[in-house]
C-alpha cells in the first residue's frame, strides 16, 4: 500500500489499537478478509481457550446483525403467532 494513511480503515485500526492500549489486553485475535476473498488470522497469546472465546463472541455478533436485520421480520412472526394461540 503506497500511503497506509489514506487506507479507509485505519481510523477504525487507530481507535482499536488506543483501546488495547487502555485496558491492556492478556490475548488478541484478529481476523481479515483480504481482497482475494482469502482470510487472514493473527493471535497474540492466544490458546485454544481464547480462539474459541473469539469465535464466540464472533458468532454471537454475527447472530445479533441476523436478529436486528430481520427484526420486522421476527415481529411479524411473533405477532402471527399470537394471533394463532400458538406457542
Amino acid at each position: 500500500m503506497d500511503d497506509i494513511k489514506m487506507a479507509e480503515w485505519v481510523q477504525w485500526l487507530e481507535g482499536c489499537v488506543r483501546t488495547l492500549f487502555e485496558v491492556g489486553p492478556v490475548a488478541i485475535a484478529m481476523f481479515a478478509r483480504l481482497p482475494g476473498g482469502e482470510s487472514m488470522t493473527a493471535y497474540y497469546n492466544c490458546d485454544a481457550e481464547e480462539k474459541a472465546s473469539a469465535a464466540h463472541h464472533f458468532h454471537s455478533d454475527a447472530m445479533l446483525d441476523v436478529v436486528l436485520n430481520n427484526v420486522e421480520l421476527i415481529k411479524q412472526e411473533m405477532e402471527a403467532l399470537d394471533d394463532a394461540g400458538g406457542d
